[in-house]
Formats: structure tokens, C-alpha cells, sequence
């Protein structure tokens, strides 16, 4: 609750999971703030199913903080998301870099991702969470700094591998940075929360996450670079849920992500959007309102 009783949080109330997907999908209204609590969710209880399994030599079961942490990073992994999430992030974004002179401005917004501005948001969060702490302090667990670097690698995913270690967390828990965002199978708690919230709301039949995560443990694997490390694996009789994951990815690129329609009301509200931002900012900002009454 220190977290999602913030503005930054509620405000993912009013963004749109499917970004313009409701103009040909009515019932397709759902936000990013659902979406977030759905993996939070899911994210602990891939944890807590992985420390009940037996840990092969060279890894170590997650700690109830460890836990916690993994939970704070699926909480907040889209808090960085724009209006109408990523036709704001991987669509308007790019729409305005093309139109600055500032070269130091056109590199910043190359650079955005709605990733490193959820890491920013959370930074500002702990001013928020450090005043929860005082009136809750037998119940809340303290983030440190260090958690908070892991928090931050687990949000960045593939940003963060790219590093040559890992600051959060060692080798003997590497497993628990597949969980928020699985680079190597792409087979995430993010993906297992979205496709199945997506397809029920727009006629797709999805698959059942709860059989998966059951069959979910850690074991030893090499990667493509020859170092071993342990993840995620997945039971063999559990193929046919993990292929179905993929498979429901696939339908619903086609029938609702890219569906022409949707694109089609994208590109008009860009086009809006950008206009309207050459405005120049002519009308009052009405001011801002949030959960707790500060301004």
C-alpha cells in the first residue's frame, strides 16, 4: 500500500492497457493499473512455488526479502507507461524526436524507454514510502539500497543483463531476474498476466498460468555465452501450456495488437497529439489531485 496509494501509481488508473484497441474492441477499457497488480501477484506466487522445490547445487531458495523485492519490481515495472501505453512510448515518442532541433533533446527521447522511467518513478517513490514506514513500522520491511539496485535490474531487463554483473543480486539467485522480465524465453510473469487479461477481454480464448507456474523450478542451464547459471525451467509434461502461451501471443498480435482498424486510430491520434502539442500549451493546467490530498 506505501506504494499504491502514491499519484504515481494511480495514475495508472487512467492508462489504457490496449492503447486504442477499444475503438474496435468495446470492452477493451482495461488499464495498466490492473495489469500491475495482476503481476505482482503473479510474481510471488512463481517465488513461493520455486522455494518449495528443491534448489540443485550453485543456487539458493529466495528469501521472504528477496520476495518482496521481485513483488515491489512487478508493481512498478510499468509505471513509466504514457497515455495509451505504448502507441505513447514506441509511437509519439519517436513522432516528437523528429521534430526538435535540440540534438541534445532528440537524443534523450531516442533513448526513452517506459522501463528506465518506471526506475525513475520509483526513486521518487521512496520519499512517499519513507513517510508509510513511520506509522507502519512493525509491518513494513525496509528497502535498501541494494535492493533498490535490484529492483531496478529486475524492471530493465535486458538493459540491465547488458551489464557485466549483476549489483542487486549474485550468481547463486540469478534465477529471480527471469521472473519480471525473462530475456533469455521471454516466458515472464508480465506476458502470463497480459495474455490472459487481453484475450478475455477481447474474445480470445487464453491459457491456464495456474498449471505453468506449478511446474515451475530452478535448475542449472548454460547460455549461449557457455557460462552456467541457474532459471526458470519448466516441467516437460507442462509443453503444451507453454506452447499455448506463445500461441496466444500470436492470435492476439493478429487479431487485436496490429489489427488495422486499431493501427489505423493510432496514427489519428498521433497526428492529433502532435498537433495539439504545437499548440504551444494555451490552456490552464487544472491541478493535480491525489489519493492522500497533497498536491
Amino acid at each position: 500500500m506505501a506504494i499504491i496509494d502514491t499519484p504515481h501509481f494511480q495514475r495508472l488508473r487512467g492508462c489504457r492497457q490496449l492503447g486504442t484497441a477499444f475503438a474496435v474492441y468495446p470492452s477493451a477499457t482495461h488499464s495498466r493499473f490492473e495489469h500491475s497488480l495482476g503481476v505482482a501477484h503473479l510474481a510471488e506466487t512463481l517465488c513461493r512455488n520455486l522455494k518449495e522445490h528443491r534448489m540443485p547445487d550453485g543456487a539458493q531458495p529466495p528469501s521472504e526479502h528477496d520476495i518482496l523485492c521481485v513483488k515491489v519490481a512487478a508493481l512498478c515495472h510499468d509505471l513509466g507507461h504514457g497515455p495509451y501505453s505504448h502507441v505513447f512510448d514506441a509511437s509519439l515518442v519517436p513522432a516528437l524526436k523528429d521534430d526538435l532541433s535540440d540534438e541534445e533533446e532528440k537524443d534523450e527521447l531516442a533513448k526513452h524507454t517506459h522501463e528506465q522511467l518506471s526506475c525513475r518513478l520509483l526513486i521518487d517513490l521512496r520519499e512517499h514510502i519513507e513517510e508509510f514506514i513511520p506509522k507502519h513500522e512493525k509491518h513494513v520491511k525496509v528497502l535498501k539500497a541494494v535492493d533498490l539496485d535490484f529492483i531496478e535490474e529486475l524492471i530493465l531487463g535486458e538493459a540491465a543483463r547488458a551489464r557485466s554483473e549483476w549489483r542487486g543480486r549474485g550468481k547463486e539467485k540469478a534465477y529471480l531476474y527471469d521472473v519480471v522480465s525473462n530475456i533469455d524465453s521471454g516466458l515472464d510473469v508480465d506476458k502470463l498476466d497480459y495474455l490472459q487479461r487481453d484475450p478475455h477481454e477481447v474474445g480470445v480464448q487464453a491459457f491456464d498460468a495456474k498449471r505453468l507456474l506449478q511446474s515451475a523450478q530452478v535448475r542449472m542451464v548454460r547460455r549461449h555465452d557457455g557460462q552456467e547459471r541457474p532459471a526458470i525451467c519448466y516441467a516437460r509434461k507442462a509443453a503444451s501450456e507453454v506452447l499455448e502461451v506463445f500461441r496466444t501471443r500470436f492470435k492476439m498480435h493478429r487479431e487485436c495488437y496490429t489489427h488495422r482498424a486499431v493501427k489505423g486510430y493510432e496514427l489519428l491520434l498521433i497526428d492529433y497529439l502532435l498537433a495539439v502539442d504545437k499548440l504551444g500549451g494555451i490552456y490552464p493546467r487544472p491541478r493535480p489531485r491525489t489519493v492522500t490530498g497533497r498536491p
